[in-house]
């Protein structure tokens, strides 16, 4: 007979789906992170190409649209 303690991931029958959302939606936020971060070295890169103004304006704005 199978018995399954309360620690057990087989307890929780969604587990595998559960952590899969959790992984998931924490890519929307960390991909803001790592673009928000990057910006002034991509406006630097890009300041002779017109129309660059809008991410030296997303930089003052903190990366917020």
């Amino acid at each position: 007979m199978k018995t399954e303690t309360a620690g057990s991931l087989s307890a929780n029958p969604h587990f595998s789906r559960n952590a899969t959302l959790l992984s998931v939606s924490t890519l929307t936020f960390m991909s803001g992170a790592t673009i928000s971060a990057s910006l002034p070295g991509i406006a630097a890169r890009f300041s002779g190409v017109p129309n660059v103004e809008p991410l030296r304006e997303a930089r003052a704005e903190g990366g917020r649209s």
